[in-house]
């Protein structure tokens, strides 16, 4: 009974990324007329939150991972192979949608700059993340709460990281109107 649920999930997730590799096969296209083709790439641009729903799934099969391997159940290992088809699903979603012709190949000059700002704030709040974990270990070992609000403040640092992160990712993606100068 155990071996139900993450085989479950390894059978949709692979049965998701089967389909975007068909999609993303040459084969594929010369077997379609251009309706078909067209019918596709409008269903494929309207299907963008399919992508979230993979990240979620992913990290559901972690999580059902983690907690089997802690807890010393022996299907650990399917739900990390579930995890890791859901997690590869995503770049080759992006191959199939190059190929056809619903994604673009190169970001305009604004999603570049959206880009480089999401890793300026999530690059300094791994780094915090990471250093907080010793820290506080640190902190537990020398009974020092001096030590243990450091922790604290760099776990907040990293959390305002992410968030800021996430706020440039997804917020700040509006496109901006073009200022207006005026002549005095």
């Amino acid at each position: 009974m155990h071996y139900f649920a993450p085989l479950l999930w390894l059978a949709s997730g692979a049965s998701i990324l089967v389909l975007n590799a068909y999609w993303a096969s040459g084969r594929f296209r010369e077997g379609s007329s251009r309706e078909k083709l067209a019918k596709i790439q409008k269903a494929y641009e309207q299907q963008r939150v399919l992508g979230v729903w993979m990240v979620v799934s992913g990290l559901y099969c972690a999580y059902g991972a983690i907690r089997n391997l802690i807890g010393g159940v022996d299907t650990w290992w399917l739900w990390f192979l579930a995890a890791a088809t859901f997690f590869s699903i995503l770049p080759l979603r992006r191959l199939a949608g190059v190929k056809l012709g619903a994604v673009e190949v190169r970001p305009d000059v604004e999603t570049q700059r959206r880009h480089r700002r999401v890793l300026w704030f999530a690059l300094p709040a791994v780094a915090c993340l990471f250093a907080a974990q010793p820290v506080a270990e640190s902190a537990a070992r020398l009974d020092n709460n001096l030590v243990g609000a450091v922790s604290v403040v760099l776990m907040a640092a990293a959390l305002a990281g992410f968030a800021a992160s996430g706020w440039a990712a997804v917020w700040a993606s509006e496109p901006t109107s073009p200022r207006r100068t005026t002549n005095s």
